[in-house]
């Protein structure tokens, strides 16, 4: 099939993500989330570098943080002629994305109508979270056209 029009997309963490562990302060399993500083330790030739986690539950500033904040790019707008446009969403990090609640967010379309479309085989997509390269293919006619 011949695609006029492809979209990419390029998914990149805003910030670092949140860790599940045990926390010894609240004495359960809470996240951890990046507080934003660094340590370094030297040691002979060897130099080690990490992020400073903290529990979330102590922190206040960091109640509301979200766990998976994604920034997402788009390469180009889209108009069609023949009826398909293919999206290409590049993974790289990897990050643990479910397409059909991503895919909302993309196209502007509510979750209850792109559930109908998938059903309806008028987007197409493999499996069920995202792969380092995602394809997904919109056979139109349905409007409005949602870019």
């Amino acid at each position: 099939m011949d695609y006029l029009n492809t979209i990419e997309y390029r998914i990149s963490p805003v910030r670092a993500l949140k860790i599940a562990r045990n926390c010894s302060g609240c004495g359960r399993k809470t996240f951890f989330v990046s507080t934003g500083q660094f340590r370094i330790n030297a040691n002979g030739s060897l130099v080690d570098i990490w992020l400073v986690y903290q529990c979330e539950k102590i922190d206040p500033k960091t109640l509301g943080a979200e766990s998976a904040k994604v920034s997402v790019g788009s390469a180009l707008s889209a108009e069609t002629d023949n009826g398909c446009v293919r999206i290409i969403i590049q993974n790289p990090y990897r990050m643990k994305v479910r397409i059909d609640k991503l895919l909302p967010e993309l196209t502007k379309i509510s979750r209850s109508q792109m559930k109908k479309l998938i059903q309806e085989e008028k987007i197409c997509f493999a499996g069920t979270y995202l792969a380092e390269r995602t394809e997904i293919i919109l056979r139109f006619p349905f409007s409005p056209l949602p870019f």
